[in-house]
Order: C-alpha cells, then sequence, then structure tokens
C-alpha cells in the first residue's frame, strides 16, 4: 500500500502543522529580483518607451520628409544606436529568460504533488531555446514558452534595427528659410562703360552656345538671393522668393516717309544724303539726312535700305519720351544723271519702305521666382506689388545708349577690326549689325518689310539684351531677407520592414511580458537555490527527499529518473513555533525497498561533458572567428579595389540584406561564444569544487550563470577565476559585434566604370604660320574669348581655360548598363598645349610717355593713343615678335615692360562630357611634363594684337571719345579679371605701380594670353595618320555600391580577435573532463550531489538557515566554518573515477573568523 511521509527529522518541527496550499503571497519566500513585478513592469515600461520611440521616429519622418539632415561619415550614429539600445535591453532578459527556466520546476512543486521524473528532473536551462520552447508549450509551461518567445524576438528586434534608420535622398522645403540678398536694381545706368558682355551674353543665347545667365530669363532679369550658408554647397539647392523683376520693350508705331530731295555727302560725292521726314502718330522727325549710296556708277540703280538708328523727334506727343528708335526696311534708288538736272539722285521708295519708330519702355514690378543656386531661373509668376514698389529708376533711353556703346564694345565678335586711335565713322553701323544678327539667327525667314514683324521681333530683341544689359550693369548690393529653400538632402529616413517589425516584436514584447507579470513563478523556495551551495541550504530541512537520493551522486540522470519514478514530491511552506519552513514533501506510490550499500547504483564509468566544452568544438569556434576576420579583409580590399563589392538596387526590398544577413552572422558567432560561455559558467564552481581540496562556504554559493556580464567580470577578478574572467569578457563583447556590424555596410553612389579607348586624329603642328586665322574664325575666337572673360562660361570643345587639346573622337555610348548614361563622364590624359609669357620691365626709357609716343613705344612699333594726365594701360605685339606694354597713372608716371612669348605642350588628366562632342569638365596638368611646343605665338595677326581679338568689357576703346578710358581691351580685361571695380575710372592704378604690382599685372596677363592662344589653337590643327590611341575610362554615375567601412571592419576584426584570444587562453586553464557525472541543472541532480550530507543538514544547520542571503552562511555557524569538496567520499580517483559515493562533502573546519 502508498506510504506516506513528511520531512519532520527533529524535535523541534514535530510541532509544526501543516499548512495546506498557500498563494505566494500568503507566506514568505524568495523570487529573483529578474521575475519581481517591478522589474518586468520596468521592461514593460522600456519596451513601450522603445515603442513610442519608433513610431514618433515614423511620424518625424513622414511629416518631414526624413528625420533630420546627416552624412554619410556619420552613420554610425543612427546604425550603432539603435543597436546597443536592444544588446543593453536583450542582456538583461537574458537573466529574465535564465530566472524563469530555473524557476518553473520549483513553481509545478508548489502547486500541487507532481511526479518527481517530470519536475525534479525538468530541465529548461541547458537545451537549446527551441527545444526548451518547444518543451514548455508542450507541457503548459506558459512562463517558460513566454521568456523564450521574448528572448526570440528580441533577437529578431535586435536584427531589424540594423535596418531601421537609412541615409537617403530626400526633397526637403524650408519655409522661412533666410537667404542672402546678393543685388538690387540700381536707380541709375551708367551709359558710357557698357561693355561687350550683354551683347555677346545674347549672341550665344541665341546660338545655343549659353544658358542664360544667373538672375536672367530671356526677357527679364531678378534679383538674385543665394541660400544660406549651410546649404552653399548642397547640390540641387532652389531658392523661392518675392524679388523686383525688370522687363523691357520697345512700344512702336508705323510711320510713313516724305522725300525731301538728296545731295553729295562732301566734295568727292563719296556718300549721298537723302533729306527725308519721318511721321508717325505722336512723333515727327524733320529733315533727317540718311548717309548712304547704293553704287559708285553714274547709272540709274537701286538697292535695299536696312538700317537702325536713334533720334530725337522734332516734335512728339505730350506723355511719350522725345527719342525714338527707328527701323527701316525698304528700298533707295540711286541716278547719279538727275544732278545734272538738280533733280534728286536719290531718294526712298516709299511704297516699297517700312520704318517703324518704336520708344524704349521698362517696367520694374515684383514677381515670385524660384532660382538655383547658380542664380538660374527656375521658374517666374507675376506676385502682387507692394504699394511703394518703383516701376522706373532711370530714363528709358539709357539702355538704347548703353547698348549702343555694348555693341561697339563687342565690334569684334562681329568682323569689326579693333585698331588704337581709330573710332566707328557711323556711330549706329554695329547696333545695326547686332539687331541683324540677332534677327537672322533668330527668325531666318522673318520678313522685315511686315511692320507687325519688326515691332515684335525688335521688342522682343530689345527685352532681351536690356536684360542682360541691366543685370550686368545696373545692379547693386542688397539686404537679406527670408524666402523658402527647396533642396535634396541627405537625411535621415525611417525603414518600413524594419519599422512593422520593430513596431510588431515591440507589441508583443510589451503583450508578453505583461503575461509573464501575472504568470511568472515566485515565491518558490526560501532562497536562491540556483548553486549548489544554495540548494543544499534550501533542501536542508527535507531530510526524507534527500535520503532517496543518498548514494546517487555519480548516478546517471536515467538512474535517478528510474529510482524517481513511483515518488511524486511537494513543496510546502509550514509554519511552526520557530518561524517558517520550506520543504519538499515526497509521497511514494509504492513502498520503497530499504536501502543498502549493495543496492546503490554502481560508479559510473563516464562524465558530463557538454560538446560546446570539448576542446574540437572550442577550436571551432575560434577558428571561425578567425575566418570571420579573414573574410571581413577580403571583402574589404575588394570594396577598396573597386569601390564597393558589388552594385545594389536601394529601393526595393533586397536593401534590408546588406543590413539583415551581417546581423544575423555575428549573431550566430554570439551564440557559438555563448554556447561555451554557458557550459563553463554552468560547470565551473564545480570545477572549482573539484580541483581545490578544500573550498569554503563561498565556492559554494558561486553561480555565475545568474550574473550579468560586468558583474561576472567583476566577481571573477576580485576572486582570481582567470578563465571566468576571460569568458565574461568575451560575454561583454560579443554583443557589441551586432552593434558594430549594423555600420558595417552603406550603399554609395559610386560610378561605374568602363574601360575604353580614344581615337587622336589631330595633331597641332608646331610649325604653324602667325597668320592662319582667317575672319570667320577671328569672328568666332572672338566672341569666345569675351564670353570666356566676362561670363561664367563652359570652355568651347576641346579646351579648358587656358588648355588646348587636339580633336579627338569620343567612343559610343551604347552601353546596356546601369546607372545614368546621360550623366556619363570620361577620364583620360591627352597632350595639351598652353601659353607662356615671360615678362620683365624695361629700363632706361623715356620719363615723358610723349617722348616716346612717335618711336612707338620701348621697342615696339604700334601707335598707342597719347593719354596726357589719364591713367592708361595698353599691352600689344611688337615689331621684334615681342609683346609690348605700358602703363602709369599718366604720362609722366608709368611703367614700360616687355613679354617673350612660348607654347609649351604637357599631359593633361581630363574629364570629358561623354554625351558632348569635347566639352571637357575638368582638367588637371601634369607640370613634370611641361615641354617647349614652339617659340612662335598662334594667329598673331593686326598691329593691334591680342586686342584685335579682344571685346572690350568696360566700353567702347577707340580713344576718340574715350568713353572707357585709356585702356585698351586687354587692360580692360586685366582689370575686369582684377575684380577690383566695375568703373573704370576707379580702377586703383597707383597699388600697381611697384614690383609686386608689376607681378600681379603679369599674372592677369598671363591668364588672359593663355586663353586667347586656347581659343586659337584650333586653326594650326593638322590630321594626324595613323590616329592615336588614347586608353580613356567612362565613368557612368546613378550606379550604387555597397561599400565596407573602415572603421567598422578594423572594430569587428579587433572584437573578433579580442574573443578568439579569449577562448584561446581558456583551452588550457580549465580541463572538465572529468568534473561531473551528469548534468547538475535539474533539482534531483542537484540534490544528488549533497544527498550524502542529509543528517548533517538536518541536525546540524539551524532551521533559518535556509533562509539566509548568499552573505549570510559566513556569519552563521556552522556554516560559515565548514569546508568542502566535491568528490569520492574516500578520496579515491581512479581512471574510471571509482570511489565509494560522489557528491558535496562536508567537514567542520576551524572558527569561522580564520576562514579568509
Amino acid at each position: 500500500m502508498p506510504h506516506s511521509t513528511s520531512d519532520t527529522t527533529s524535535e523541534e518541527q514535530k510541532g509544526d502543522a501543516r499548512t495546506p496550499f498557500l498563494s505566494p503571497k500568503d507566506h514568505p519566500g524568495w523570487t529573483p529580483t529578474y521575475l519581481r513585478a517591478r522589474t518586468l513592469i520596468g521592461f514593460v515600461i522600456v519596451y513601450l518607451l522603445l515603442l513610442i520611440g519608433v513610431i514618433v521616429l515614423a511620424v518625424v519622418d513622414a511629416k518631414r520628409n526624413g528625420i533630420t539632415t546627416a552624412r554619410s561619415s556619420e552613420h554610425y550614429l543612427w546604425t550603432y544606436g539603435p543597436t546597443a539600445i536592444l544588446a543593453v535591453v536583450a542582456a538583461l532578459w537574458g537573466q529574465v529568460e535564465l530566472r524563469t527556466k530555473q524557476a518553473m520546476p520549483w513553481a509545478v512543486l508548489q502547486r500541487r504533488p507532481t511526479a518527481a521524473s517530470k519536475t525534479l528532473l525538468l530541465d529548461y536551462v541547458t537545451p537549446s531555446l527551441l527545444e526548451s520552447l518547444y518543451g514548455a508549450m508542450r507541457s503548459a509551461h506558459w512562463p517558460v514558452a513566454i521568456a523564450i518567445t521574448s528572448s526570440l524576438l528580441l533577437k529578431l528586434l535586435t536584427v531589424a534595427s540594423t535596418g531601421l534608420l537609412i541615409l537617403q535622398k530626400t526633397p526637403v522645403v524650408r519655409y522661412d528659410c533666410p537667404l542672402s540678398a546678393v543685388d538690387d536694381f540700381a536707380n541709375h545706368l551708367n551709359t558710357t562703360v557698357t561693355g561687350s558682355a550683354p551683347v555677346l551674353a545674347v549672341q550665344a543665347i541665341q546660338n545655343n552656345t549659353i544658358g542664360y545667365p544667373g538672375g536672367t530669363t530671356r526677357d527679364a532679369a531678378f534679383q538674385t538671393s543665394a541660400p544660406p550658408l549651410s546649404l552653399r554647397n548642397v547640390d540641387g539647392v532652389l531658392v523661392e522668393f518675392v524679388a523686383k523683376t525688370f522687363t523691357a520693350g520697345l512700344q512702336c508705331e508705323t510711320a510713313k516717309i516724305i522725300n525731301k530731295g538728296s545731295s553729295c555727302s562732301d566734295r568727292r560725292c563719296r556718300d549721298y544724303n537723302t533729306t527725308i521726314d519721318i511721321i508717325s502718330p505722336t512723333c515727327s522727325i524733320e529733315n533727317y539726312g540718311l548717309t548712304m549710296k547704293c553704287s559708285i556708277g553714274r547709272e540709274a540703280t537701286s538697292c535695299g535700305v536696312n538700317t537702325t538708328w536713334g533720334i530725337g523727334c522734332t516734335n512728339h506727343m505730350e506723355g511719350h519720351d522725345k527719342n525714338r528708335l527707328v527701323f527701316m526696311d525698304g528700298e533707295m534708288k540711286q541716278n547719279e544723271i538727275n544732278s545734272l538736272t538738280s533733280q534728286n539722285i536719290t531718294e526712298i521708295v516709299t511704297d516699297n519702305t517700312t520704318i517703324v519708330l518704336c520708344e524704349p519702355k521698362y517696367n520694374i514690378s515684383m514677381s515670385l521666382i524660384r532660382m538655383d543656386g547658380q542664380g538660374n531661373i527656375i521658374k517666374s509668376a507675376p506676385h502682387d506689388s507692394s504699394p511703394d514698389a518703383q516701376t522706373t529708376l532711370f530714363p528709358a533711353w539709357n539702355l538704347v545708349d548703353s547698348l549702343r556703346t555694348s555693341t561697339q564694345a563687342a565690334g569684334a565678335a562681329f568682323g569689326f577690326d579693333y585698331y588704337y586711335n581709330f573710332g566707328v565713322t557711323n556711330p549706329w553701323y554695329l547696333f545695326t549689325k547686332f539687331w541683324q544678327t540677332w534677327v537672322q539667327n533668330a527668325y531666318p525667314s522673318s520678313n522685315l518689310r511686315d511692320a507687325n514683324t519688326i515691332q515684335s521681333k525688335a521688342s522682343e530683341w530689345f527685352g532681351m539684351v536690356s536684360a542682360q544689359m541691366v543685370k550686368q550693369n545696373a545692379m547693386v548690393p542688397a539686404g537679406d531677407h527670408l524666402g523658402t529653400c527647396y533642396t535634396s538632402e541627405d537625411r535621415l529616413r525611417v525603414r518600413g520592414l524594419s519599422l512593422y517589425l520593430m513596431i510588431a516584436s515591440l507589441s508583443l514584447l510589451i503583450l508578453f511580458t505583461g503575461l509573464l507579470i501575472w504568470t511568472r513563478p515566485r515565491c518558490y523556495a526560501s532562497r536562491d537555490p540556483s548553486s549548489i551551495g544554495g540548494l543544499a541550504l534550501v533542501l536542508s530541512q527535507s531530510s526524507i527527499f534527500l535520503s532517496q537520493l543518498r548514494g546517487y551522486g555519480h548516478a546517471s540522470l536515467k538512474t535517478i529518473k528510474e529510482r524517481l519514478k513511483e515518488l511524486e514530491v511537494e513543496s510546502i511552506f509550514t509554519m511552526g513555533h520557530k518561524g517558517w519552513r520550506f520543504a519538499f514533501e515526497a509521497t511514494n506510490r509504492t513502498q520503497l525497498p530499504g536501502e543498502t550499500p549493495d543496492s546503490r547504483p554502481q560508479p559510473a564509468h563516464s562524465w558530463w561533458h557538454p560538446v560546446s566544452l570539448h576542446l574540437i568544438f572550442k577550436i571551432c569556434v575560434i577558428a571561425t572567428l578567425l575566418i570571420l576576420i579573414a573574410v571581413l579583409e577580403v571583402m574589404y580590399s575588394v570594396s577598396q579595389k573597386h569601390r564597393g563589392i558589388a552594385q545594389v538596387e536601394t529601393t526595393s526590398y533586397v536593401r534590408f540584406a546588406w543590413a539583415y544577413v551581417p546581423a544575423i552572422v555575428m549573431l550566430i558567432a554570439q551564440t557559438l561564444v555563448g554556447m561555451i560561455v554557458f557550459s563553463s559558467f554552468l560547470i565551473y564552481p564545480y570545477f572549482v569544487l573539484r580541483k581545490k581540496p578544500i573550498s569554503t562556504w563561498d565556492d559554494t554559493l558561486r553561480d555565475y550563470l545568474s550574473h550579468v556580464a560586468i558583474e561576472a567580470v567583476y566577481n571573477s577578478a576580485m576572486k582570481a577565476h582567470w578563465p571566468i574572467l576571460l569568458l565574461a569578457i568575451s560575454t561583454l563583447i560579443t554583443p557589441l559585434l551586432t552593434i558594430v556590424v549594423s555600420g558595417l555596410y552603406t550603399p554609395l553612389e559610386s560610378p561605374f566604370e568602363i574601360s575604353t579607348t580614344l581615337s587622336m586624329a589631330h595633331q597641332f603642328n608646331s610649325s604653324f604660320s602667325s597668320n592662319e586665322l582667317s575672319q570667320p574664325d577671328h569672328r568666332t575666337i572672338a566672341t569666345n574669348v569675351g564670353l570666356l572673360l566676362s561670363q561664367n562660361f563652359t570652355s568651347p570643345v576641346w579646351t579648358y581655360g587656358e588648355l588646348a587639346f587636339p580633336t579627338t573622337a569620343l567612343p559610343s555610348l551604347n552601353i546596356s548598363t546601369p546607372g545614368d548614361i546621360t550623366r556619363s563622364n570620361i577620364t583620360a590624359i591627352i597632350p595639351a598645349l598652353r601659353a607662356y609669357l615671360n615678362c620683365r620691365i624695361v629700363t632706361g626709357y623715356p620719363k615723358n610717355y610723349s617722348d616716346s609716343f612717335g618711336t612707338g613705344g620701348p621697342g615696339c612699333g604700334n601707335t598707342w593713343p597719347h593719354p596726357g594726365p589719364n591713367p592708361f594701360g595698353f599691352f600689344s605685339l611688337g615689331n621684334r615678335s615681342e609683346y609690348c606694354g605700358a602703363y602709369g597713372l599718366s604720362d609722366t608716371n608709368w611703367t614700360a615692360f616687355t613679354c617673350s612669348s612660348v607654347i609649351n605642350q604637357l599631359d593633361v588628366a581630363i574629364t570629358l562630357d561623354a554625351s558632348s562632342n569635347g566639352t571637357i569638365l575638368e582638367a588637371h596638368p601634369d607640370e613634370k611634363t611641361v615641354k617647349t611646343f614652339s617659340n612662335g605665338t598662334i594667329a598673331a595677326t593686326g598691329s593691334a594684337w591680342p586686342s584685335i581679338i579682344i571685346p572690350s568689357l568696360f566700353g567702347t576703346s577707340n580713344f576718340v571719345e574715350a568713353v572707357a578710358g585709356f585702356y585698351d581691351p586687354v587692360f580692360q580685361a586685366v582689370i575686369y579679371e582684377a575684380g577690383t571695380t566695375d568703373d573704370l575710372s576707379k580702377f586703383p592704378m597707383d597699388n600697381y605701380m611697384d614690383d609686386e604690382g608689376f607681378m600681379r599685372i603679369v599674372s592677369h596677363l598671363q591668364s588672359i594670353h593663355r586663353t586667347i592662344a586656347a581659343q586659337c589653337a584650333f586653326t594650326i590643327q593638322i590630321p594626324l595618320t595613323p590616329a592615336r590611341t588614347i586608353n580613356a575610362t567612362i565613368h557612368v554615375p546613378g550606379v550604387f555600391r555597397l561599400q565596407q567601412s573602415v572603421i567598422s571592419t578594423r572594430i569587428l576584426d579587433g572584437l573578433l580577435a579580442s574573443i578568439a584570444l579569449c577562448l584561446a587562453l581558456t583551452l588550457g586553464l580549465m580541463n572538465t573532463r572529468k568534473v561531473l557525472p551528469k548534468n547538475p541543472v535539474s533539482i534531483a541532480a542537484g540534490a544528488s550531489l549533497i544527498a550524502e550530507n542529509t543528517e548533517w543538514l538536518a541536525q546540524e544547520l539551524p532551521p533559518d538557515a535556509q533562509w539566509s542571503r548568499d552573505e549570510h552562511p559566513r556569519k552563521m555557524q556552522p556554516w560559515g566554518a565548514l569546508l568542502f569538496n566535491l568528490g569520492w567520499e574516500d578520496g579515491k580517483e581512479s581512471r574510471n573515477g571509482e570511489g565509494k559515493s560522489f557528491g558535496l562533502h562536508m567537514r567542520k573546519g576551524f572558527d569561522g573568523e580564520d576562514l579568509k
């Protein structure tokens, strides 16, 4: 029949009353810190805060198009941070999981009598997570299932966090953006110093050579504003603001012509003056003399008349300006024989002539404009003007006068050669030439005999050139104001997949932790039973139960299970006159046979040695860590060599691979190391008890598993437990692997490179003649030079600033490759030409400039004008194949100099726009390759070279009117490049009269001379047979490649090497092959090791010993004075581990006060 007995083995216990099953809150008991309600509530709060934080990040990201602006070099801040937080949380939750697994068997025993084989041998600690999870769910042990599931969710959460934030180009709008206003419209326009730049710009715009200069459109000029300093270097920045807008045009009306006779213009009758009246509704022009002739013959003939001029009305209607711009297109008859009969020699054929009178108008209004960082207008729209907005600032006719000055300054671009001391006979000749050239290019089929056509085209032309003139010559600095900034910035964005995984994981963690608070094991023992000493104290009052396992210390778990298969056990709390008592009550369903030495199990012939403690396993883990280091180095080398490991897609879900896969790999490495650390921590207290012949009470209470890594490091260091110290350091390091690997890979835009070749089919002729420049070339070069010197103008094909390159054939771009082909570049090294001036001051020249005037200057044959008391500057080619120049404050305070010229050849590394026919974007000369190409001067023609090829930048330089001062076009370019003034009369010439000033003048001349030589170089090209092949590389942008971070790589190398070193050092410090005959984690296994001390525990220890904490036993006798040893009772240690009985043996030592 069943036999039941209670654990009442002392007289003090006999009076105790059995207390029915009590709720944990009704009796005292021990609950681990990590399973207490406030701890778990803390976890709930942490998870809730993390969830709120993730949601807030997502909301901020959605509302602000990104969380914040950042740089790719700072990616460690947002990759390390989230992972580090979760790594700490996961480490702390690991203790919750461990304590729940340890407590579960005790919690089951607390509920009701349970078969010993299902509780006392229950082990959730040592199996893998999935095994434990399966077992817990099968047994309905929900706290364990919840704790394990939460651990798995934390791992998922950690992996997902590595890809939560990404740096991404994002459109950003900033309202009330502080803009730096660059300019505002002036209330004056200096008509005498308007240079060639506006006319050249209009010509180039119409020819599609350049885009609209900053702050202008085809027909308007705007105030220019710059983005704030923080956005100046950001690509694609746009600013939107309300700005003043200048627009101009011509208000035209058709007029009629009245012929009033004609006569010779001079005694030789080289031209005829045709007198006409021009009548329009608002203006009448009387007795105007039109000077021209059709031919030099006397026979009757006719010719076309296409001319433009400006004039004041003889009479004009009130409310209109007096001055008019006249456009005439028609026919004139000429018959010189008529002069003998006093008839008209010439007359305008009125029926076949159209004449239009135009009054210039302009307006300044307010517009809402959007402008890029270079001042280019993206869009504009009218805006309501403020009440005090100005509509006019200066007389509208000033625009016409400025345009006339500008066309004269740009004469070289229209084939009008420059000469010193020579002015234009007809001041409106170049004005007309400009109008005709523009309208022929813009509207080649226009019928200018139609008045409406003249009116519309002329107004468009005038508005176009006026916008350029005003923007370049009628602007003053302005104050700052507010606007809107549009930019594409690198913004920190939240990734969708990681966001969803984290929200789901955190929500489940909150739910599961709340359930764990409700179902957690608590008050399940009198104290912490996780150590062997703690278990002995807890079971000190359970002598009957322990007696069932006496002699089974060396038995296997299978044997113990067989021994306890008929035993039902329950943990009870009883209240006696001495206080609370905790014990196991064992009930046998059948009568157990009496215990005799013969009935004890035979000594075990095998020892418990988990796989993770095998030498081969440790070596494999160490090798794995070293292999990871090698792989990291190889991949980093590939990344550096190829600008990335591989091409990646940044928009699809594939982008999560480079965040998740490395994190998973490091989690696997962390798991492998964790297996070694876990088993070592578990077995080490027993190892110490086996190794040391005499151990004290604190050795029996040691439990490194129940410590977080930092605690284990400190405690092991204090106790000189070197293997544990090394392993604890490894445990401390391993979470850093996941943190650091989160910043290992970053997709960066990197050009896709393709090797190719260029075919150079031309070369420069070193034996060229200096008169190879033709008139069409003259005009083209003058236009290019003027633009290069006055505008932010892209150099013409196969030139770059001061460098000229031979024409080379580019490869075809029919390439099937990812990336933006239209933005592709080609890099190569090509020979180039660059001119060089060697200048020196001429000594001994006459002190008075007038003394040298007749001879043309010091060593020069030019006929420079006499500057008198005015500042001046001249530079031209002399009569000895040298350049000569003079500049000064007046004709009595001046400097003369000469310059020799040479052309050098050198190698230049260039970057070409692959979609163009030779537009060079960058050029880097190799100064070590410079060699002389020629001592000649490229295309030097005319006595005024190089002024003949330079449009005046500050106004006409004919020196008849001298409206631009006594500076020739070369020195105007010097002053313009110096950037000291926009008014020649204010140029600080006195700052350039010393040697240092001379060197500055020469520096500017050098740049101008090189620019001109580079633009003329194409005239000396000759075919190269056979063509020369040049190696080149095509760079295709828009391709993202996965680049490996050097910082993360080096940190990971260090961490992995440190872990491998720590593991390697432990190989010889802890031999665990013969420490325990079985896994000691289960209650029965641990109890079997202390069962030999059943009587001593019950009789010698006071009843309250089982309630003591780890620091109390030392003070409590006799426990504090005991010595301990784990092994065979008779001390026998044979090869097979045989002896009388195996377990924890206690014996009395000396006074506890002497124990250290």
